[in-house]
């Protein structure tokens, strides 16, 4: 290092006061910075903040740093607030998230969990996650500093990203994409859209009974085990996933009775054998996707069930023996969309030629 770029360091960290999250972010943003030039404006853009002769308020040193990020990293970061408070979080999980979310574009060849990877390496790198646990020299799990975390939160909210359900606010932003709720013990009566989400695939949802308060929910998404499906709930619901549930009793008779249901997946949300859609039931269903269903055997389709159903997509289905008929008339419709793959490993073909 070339004495006039120490003199700098030696300055900035000065006025850190010796805390060590502000002098390690601060490292982390100097370490991509190349030059005397840079380390120069990085110090500029600091000293606007300092009055007088007083010390660096750190939360502009944590803002220079995110703002000094890419958009894409920008987005990246800041999902992370969306974790409870000290929560340590397995880095596949908020890999996989990132690219559920759609943050992550491939580049070139790369996969994308490979870049998603680089992005996390990039965020630990400039201090702003930290590492929590390392496995053959590869990170495995994380964690955020509390503060960095409120400045996600800040920031997230300014630009919608998501929101912290808190019983104690009024209203939640229309606008807001997603809400992260920490609590179940709190009152979700205007709540339209639900994301819960088990870390632990063995971890089973202790109850979803407080699910039928929300009298105005509209989409609920349930990642994680489920003992039972709660008997009822809101009749609000138009749009509904269940992933890795792990039900063994079959869910269609509960979700049949959801008069304003129009969307449903399923991914490896049923461990039976048997699925039935009673006559009369999924009155305003449009949209079904069945994912890896992997022991279910047989399915029966009431003759008045699923009256307005436009897209059907089975995927990973490999012992289902047939679909019902009325299914199968839907490939022969105008206007619908009829995806099959991988269902049936014995009888795709034959059914491939009877349908075209």
């Amino acid at each position: 290092m070339i004495p006039a770029m120490e003199s700098l360091a030696k300055d900035m960290v000065e006025k850190c006061r010796g805390l060590p999250l502000a002098i390690v972010v601060l490292s982390g943003l100097l370490s991509h910075k190349k030059g005397l030039n840079e380390w120069q404006k990085v110090k500029d853009c600091l000293w606007k903040n300092i009055i007088e002769d007083k010390s660096i308020e750190i939360s502009s040193i944590l803002s220079l740093s995110f703002n000094d990020l890419s958009a894409v990293l920008k987005q990246c970061f800041l999902y992370i607030g969306i974790f409870p408070e000290d929560q340590v979080i397995d880095a596949d999980d908020i890999i996989r998230l990132w690219m559920a979310e759609g943050f992550i574009i491939p580049r070139g060849e790369e996969r994308m969990d490979d870049v998603a990877e680089d992005f996390l390496n990039v965020l630990i790198r400039r201090s702003l996650v930290q590492v929590a646990k390392i496995f053959l020299e590869k990170v495995t799990k994380c964690r955020v500093h509390d503060l960095l975390r409120d400045l996600a939160i800040q920031k997230a909210s300014d630009t919608n990203l998501f929101d912290i359900y808190h019983p104690r606010k009024h209203s939640i932003s229309s606008s807001c994409i997603r809400l992260a709720i920490h609590s179940q013990g709190e009152s979700l009566k205007n709540l339209s859209t639900l994301r819960l989400s088990c870390q632990d695939y063995d971890e089973s949802f202790p109850s979803l009974e407080f699910v039928n308060c929300c009298e105005k929910l509209q989409k609920l998404w349930l990642k994680g085990r489920i003992e039972k499906l709660p008997n009822l709930f809101p009749k609000s619901i138009t749009m509904m996933v269940l992933r890795n549930s792990g039900l063994t009793e079959d869910p269609m008779p509960i979700l049949g009775m959801l008069p304003n249901l129009r969307n449903l997946k399923l991914e490896d949300a049923y461990e039976g054998k048997e699925m039935m859609c009673s006559d009369n039931s999924f009155s305003q269903l449009k949209f079904l996707n069945l994912d890896h269903l992997q022991n279910m055997e047989k399915w029966d389709l009431g003759t008045s069930t699923m009256p307005l159903i436009k897209a059907l997509h089975i995927y990973e289905c490999p012992n289902l023996k047939e679909i019902p008929q009325r299914m199968k008339d839907l490939k022969k419709l105008e206007e619908t969309k009829f995806f099959l793959y991988k269902y049936c490993v014995n009888i795709w073909v034959k059914q491939e030629k009877k349908l075209a």
